[in-house]
């Protein structure tokens, strides 16, 4: 393979969503369409990763996973855009859902992850 084909970028690969306010509803659409949307839209893009019900995980999503120190503690998270790190990050909430800004973390272990909302429409019921 020459090197001029692993730099060849397809943009096929990007998925978003955009959450608009106006509407209140959660759209998915396509990169080349970005672009296009006018008024008040949040846009999210994936992240590439899927949690453990395949479901793609995406900027602004609220996943839940399990404890790294064994117990059977669930933490809950938020998933950004570090823009210093230029990574999308996991940040751990509190009780309170309010961002623990020191426990911000690189997306490790995504197929342990649940999708179980996200910023816009909070958390789904069950």
């Amino acid at each position: 393979m020459k090197l001029q084909e692993l730099c060849q970028f397809d943009i096929s690969r990007l998925h978003f969503r955009i959450w608009d306010a106006e509407l209140e509803v959660m759209v998915y659409v396509p990169p080349h369409e970005v672009s296009k949307l006018k008024g008040e839209k949040h846009i999210m893009q994936c992240t590439g990763l899927a949690g453990d019900n395949q479901e793609l995980i995406y900027e602004g999503d609220l996943v839940s996973f399990a404890d790294d120190g064994g117990s059977q503690r669930m933490n809950i998270a938020l998933i950004h855009w570090d823009n210093d790190g230029a990574a999308f990050e996991v940040a751990k909430l509190d009780d309170q859902m309010k961002i623990d800004t020191y426990e911000s973390e690189g997306i490790r272990g995504s197929a342990e992850m649940k999708v179980i909302g996200n910023v816009f429409e909070g958390v789904r019921k069950k």
